[in-house]
């Protein structure tokens, strides 16, 4: 019983291999880890086959002071962490009950080793993918900085979104489940990224008064997510949406305002 390592254990599946790294700095960081192993480092540079990085840990003395933890400080565990894809491949391989090479027949060994080849640069694209989307958003972001204006002739896409809200709604919390419901109303309601980039520079006063008399009438405070603080934007430059919104609370605020907004001078 003291030799076995994998008594208990954890495997940690995540989508991208970049994570793997942050989440290894997170568990040499919480727990006292005697092996640390990437199966991948194990194969050679023309192998493709299990992929998956290994650790066996123990916790830390410091937590045997609280009872939950008394007693248990010998105990060792193995924590597995790997991508879905690579997740994907080992399970598959489990199934079909091949534990090593020398399991596998020969005529299938080269299908086997193609289809982990396959994943492991799928796994690399969808990196690259990732990276890619997260360097466009801080470019389009750093242009606005200098301009002092979000460059809306790109075209209108989720990231594209995201990137203008992170801009203009830096300080507020995103989610970008959210952007994504918001992009289809902006789609349905025919309203473009243009709209709400000359929306936001001619009201964006506007918004924090609306937002600033909401917290007159309520003794909680109200503070919108980037997506709120947008519908409440798209209200106020768009007759149609807002005739779609008329029922929500506070629409009378709004009103109010638009009216303002279209009296003559």
């Amino acid at each position: 019983m003291d030799e076995i390592e994998d008594i208990c254990g954890i495997r940690i599946i995540c989508y991208f291999q970049n994570d793997i790294e942050k989440i290894k700095e997170i568990i040499l960081k919480e727990f006292d880890v005697t092996e640390n192993q990437s199966k991948q480092e194990l194969l050679n540079a023309t192998e493709f086959g299990y992929r998956s990085t290994h650790f066996i840990a123990k916790i830390k003395e410091s937590w045997t002071s609280t009872p939950n933890y008394r007693g248990l400080n010998n105990l060792k565990f193995e924590i597995q962490v790997r991508t879905i894809l690579m997740h994907s491949w080992a399970e598959i391989e489990h199934k079909l009950a091949y534990k090593s090479e020398v399991d596998i027949p020969k005529d299938l060994r080269r299908k086997f080793s193609f289809i982990s080849a396959v994943l492991e640069d799928a796994d690399i694209k969808f990196e690259e993918i990732k990276n890619s989307i997260n360097e466009n958003k801080k470019k389009l972001i750093e242009k606005a900085r200098i301009d002092k204006k979000f460059d809306d002739s790109v075209d209108l896409n989720l990231d594209n979104l995201q990137a203008f809200l992170d801009y203009t709604f830096d300080n507020r919390r995103k989610d970008i489940n959210a952007t994504q419901r918001l992009l289809a109303e902006m789609m349905l309601n025919k309203i473009s990224l243009a709209d709400l980039n000359d929306g936001y520079m001619k009201y964006k006063n506007i918004l924090e008064k609306i937002e600033s008399e909401l917290n007159k009438k309520t003794t909680e405070k109200v503070f919108w997510a980037q997506v709120g603080i947008t519908r409440k934007l798209m209200e106020l430059i768009s007759d149609k949406y807002f005739s779609k919104r008329q029922h929500h609370p506070n629409a009378d605020i709004v009103k109010r305002y638009k009216q303002r907004l279209n009296s003559p001078k």
